[in-house]
């Protein structure tokens, strides 16, 4: 016997208490097609009842010759690809915007990298605020050669996208991998970044940046900005086990998704 049928969260409730009363005193070859009975006998009383209340179910009830099961819905996940506009196949776009963080040569401020919408909102029109700290766009420092990663964009500043995906309920993201464990699905693979390690500047968070990395429109200049720079592993004493780590090449990164 099949019944697919839509009840509410009082329906549910009724629904599990008749379960677990039938599990404890009905015969085992009998009680699943009582219990789908009892359902069906409970959403029309509720519904006679009020009928708003069948107008507004949400939870799916599939009984299979034996103990139905309860299909939640899907849940979601949300994360931020660095770098690009636009979000990968499977996710959906929930704004674009600029990476954003405070200046790199200032004290304070935020350690933080922000994805600022491109169309701000504000709470207040005042202009008045006299001790308030500064958001700067994001710009890449690679400083290498032609095969050096994010060339091309050397000195722009960097967009991203904060994409969602309703099959997925947990995101990753894993160092010195570009692929992701058995299971897991890759959102996108591409580059660690963060801040210079360098006597006053200042700490920033790691993020991972698209493989394919685009620029914000018409931001070429060197503006001295908030930097960001590719990463390695270190080899000193006090560093990574090399090998397997190697000192000279830059760490790759991953972001996925289950």
């Amino acid at each position: 016997m099949y019944v697919h049928t839509y009840i509410c969260s009082y329906v549910y409730k009724a629904y599990i208490s008749i379960t677990l009363f039938s599990l404890m005193t009905e015969d085992p070859a009998v009680h699943a097609e009582r219990m789908i009975l009892k359902v069906i006998v409970t959403v029309f009383a509720l519904s006679a009842v009020s009928p708003g209340v069948a107008g507004n179910c949400s939870v799916v009830v599939n009984g299979v010759s034996g103990m139905p099961q309860v299909q939640r819905p899907p849940g979601g996940a949300v994360y931020t690809r660095w770098g690009r506009t636009t979000c990968p196949a499977g996710a959906t776009l929930v704004y674009a915007g600029y990476a954003a963080s405070t200046g790199s040569t200032i004290d304070g401020g935020t350690s933080d990298t922000l994805c600022m919408p491109q169309a701000p909102q504000y709470l207040s029109t005042d202009t008045t605020a006299k001790y308030t700290d500064r958001l700067n766009s994001v710009e890449y420092e690679t400083f290498g050669t032609s095969s050096t990663p994010f060339n091309n964009v050397q000195e722009h500043n960097m967009p991203c996208a904060v994409c969602h995906t309703d099959t997925k309920a947990v995101v990753l993201t894993i160092p010195a991998q570009h692929s992701c464990p058995a299971g897991w699905n890759n959102e996108f693979f591409g580059y660690l970044m963060t801040e210079y390690g360098s006597a006053g500047r200042s700490r920033r968070d790691t993020i991972c940046v698209d493989a394919n990395a685009e620029a914000v429109p018409e931001s070429g200049a060197n503006t001295s900005p908030a930097f960001i720079y590719l990463m390695r592993a270190s080899c000193a004493v006090t560093g990574l086990p090399c090998p397997p780590y190697n000192d000279q090449m830059v760490l790759p990164c991953a972001v996925c998704t289950k």
